[in-house]
């Protein structure tokens, strides 16, 4: 499950963004990180939503009585490049989120200092690029093992 897909995470980060849009003069473009991937998200959410519920009524059958699905190329194309920004978004916020980490102060009794980035703000930011990463990972670690196991398999029952 990819941290970026979820719902949850997408309503949060646009109110946690949209709450603290003052907050973090260390780095002021956490936020707008923040509340532009909420929104995006949504959209993309909301988008494969409407094509999938297109496409059961474009649903057509082929010679062998199996469904045949045709997507839409142009909602395809308006989701391949949303997926594209998105990448690119995310790599601008972990370069925002990261490299503020080593001098950022969350302390809010120091709340005047440049440095200052509101606690919450940057540790939900943070916590979260650092999920998607964490998933990716485990995500290569499952793939791998699964294609060992597939291919143990395959070799023992050859044998």
């Amino acid at each position: 499950m990819d941290v970026e897909k979820v719902p949850e995470y997408r309503l949060t980060g646009t109110t946690d963004g949209s709450i603290y849009i003052r907050s973090c003069p260390m780095e002021r473009m956490i936020p707008v990180y923040l509340i532009v991937s909420g929104i995006l998200g949504m959209i993309h959410n909301v988008s494969g939503i409407v094509q999938r519920i297109k496409q059961r009524s474009r649903e057509t059958e082929t010679e062998h009585g199996d469904t045949e699905r045709k997507p839409n190329p142009v909602v395809s194309a308006f989701n391949s490049l949303l997926i594209c920004f998105i990448f690119v978004w995310f790599i601008a916020g972990n370069v925002w989120i990261y490299s503020a980490y080593n001098d950022i102060v969350t302390d809010a009794r120091q709340s005047t200092s440049f440095r200052y980035c509101d606690q919450t703000l940057y540790y939900y930011a943070f916590w979260t690029a650092t999920a998607a990463y964490v998933l990716v990972g485990f995500s290569c670690c499952f793939i791998i093992f699964g294609g060992l196991c597939v291919t143990c398999f395959v070799r023992n029952r050859a044998n």
